[in-house]
């Protein structure tokens, strides 16, 4: 089994999929929100320079990257530990060398990374649209 069957096996198992599709969501609707709140405080206040609007943010997007990152981490690690341990109990087994516990290892991960990405990768799709080449280095 490939890398990317096992992760949709183990998202299955742990029921994480739709959760990561949640917080790429929700995150990256939170970065899109805060880079337009930039944007437009950097209008009313008259400041016209696009290199002082981009790199405030790509600093905001930073932020939220990691909050998303430490946020996700936390919660997800833990939902996943108390998800194993609800199924060994009801099993009555010891499940920590299972594909279940492969799963609650792995799947926090998973999430954490789209959660924490999601921002920047809504920042860079502002910066540079359609384009997989940043402008300033089509000159």
């Amino acid at each position: 089994m490939g890398i990317i069957e096992r992760l949709r096996y183990w998202s299955h198992l742990g029921g994480s999929d739709d959760i990561a599709r949640r917080y790429f969501v929700v995150n990256g609707f939170d970065g899109a929100l805060t880079m337009l709140g930039l944007i437009a405080g950097f209008q009313f206040s008259g400041t016209g320079d696009l290199k002082l609007m981009i790199s405030g943010c790509t600093g905001a997007a930073v932020a939220l990257g990691i909050s998303g990152v430490t946020s996700a981490c936390l919660s997800e690690s833990a939902e996943q530990r108390r998800s194993l341990s609800e199924l060994e109990e009801a099993m009555i087994s010891d499940l920590s060398n299972s594909e279940h516990a492969n799963a609650a290892k792995i799947l926090p991960v998973v999430v954490t990374l789209t959660n924490g990405l999601a921002p920047l990768l809504l920042r860079w799709r502002v910066d540079f649209g359609d384009s997989d080449v940043p402008k300033s280095f089509t000159r």
